[in-house]
This record gives C-alpha cells, structure tokens and sequence, in this order.
C-alpha cells in the first residue's frame, strides 16, 4: 500500500523535510534545503509511448519529461535501493494545474498521488517544484519505477530522489 504525505512539511518518520525546516526558521538563510538523496534526473529514464524528452523553456534548463498518462506515456527508472519497505520519494515536477502522477514500484499495483498546481507551465516561466510521497514495497536492491500511465494527463517530471529509510 502507497501513501500520500499529509503535508508537505514533514517525512513518514516525523523528521522535517527541507520545506519544514525552512517553515519552522523563517528568514534563517543558513537552513539546509536541499532535499535528501541522489537526484535520478529525466535523461536517466526508459522512455515508452508518447513520454518525451524536452527542455522547459530554452537551451539552458535542464530536460524533462512530458507526455506521461493518457494511457500513452511512461518513464521507467531502475534504481538500487538499501532497505526494504516504505521509502519517500521527492519529487521535481512542472504543472498549472491539478494532475494526478501515476507511480508503479516493481511488480506492485499502480498508486496515483494528486499534484497540485506549482504555478506556470513551464513555456510561460514555470519552475519545478517538489513534492514528497511516500511509496511501499521497495525490495533491498533494484527496483524499477515507473511514472505515468494514467488515463489522464500527468505532471512534467524533472528529476526525483529516494530518501533513505532513515529519514
């Protein structure tokens, strides 16, 4: 079974997430707010269907992914976790309005997380922003990950990170 975050503030195990910490010290510009584990980035995916490589708003950003759902579109990732079980994944994404992001772990059913709007498409100055889900059914070692697939429209992904368990 798949969760979504209550909020986007704190992880599963009640640490802050990067959000949080900078939430509970305002105005404090020495707050870590990089968000925990290793960025797996757009270009490192398995495209399949109509999903698509593309750079949001010029030469200089880095690519994406759009084209994912409409039953049509999937980005698959193979990663090597440590630790079996629930993991947060942070996720970078791109979209004006409410979507929903279709996430498939291993041989596991499919769960849909609702990603609210992060501001502009990308065309018109949008930038990712991150949201934390949580996901079970990690095996310790590689695992496969699959975005899209919906029967809808999906979110613009850039990059995502696994946090470990710890966290």
């Amino acid at each position: 079974a798949s969760l979504v975050k209550p909020n986007m503030l704190t992880y599963k195990s009640g640490q802050l997430s990067p959000a949080g910490r900078a939430y509970m010290n305002p105005g404090d510009t020495e707050v870590d707010c990089e968000y925990p584990g290793t960025k797996i980035y757009a270009q490192n995916a398995t495209l399949g269907g109509t999903a698509e490589m593309f750079k949001c708003g010029g030469t200089e950003d880095v690519p994406m992914i759009k084209g994912l759902g409409n039953g049509a579109g999937t980005a698959t990732f193979v990663v090597d976790i440590v630790g079996e079980g629930s993991h947060a994944i942070n996720i970078a994404f791109v979209t004006a309005e409410s979507r929903d992001l279709s996430v498939t772990l291993n041989s596991e059913p499919t769960v849909q997380f609702t990603f609210v709007s992060s501001g502009e498409w990308c065309g018109n100055g949008g930038k990712s922003t991150v949201l934390p889900i949580e996901v079970n059914g990690f095996i310790d070692g590689v695992n496969n990950i699959t975005f899209g697939n919906s029967n809808k429209n999906e979110p613009i992904i850039e990059w995502f990170s696994i946090v470990d368990g710890s966290t």
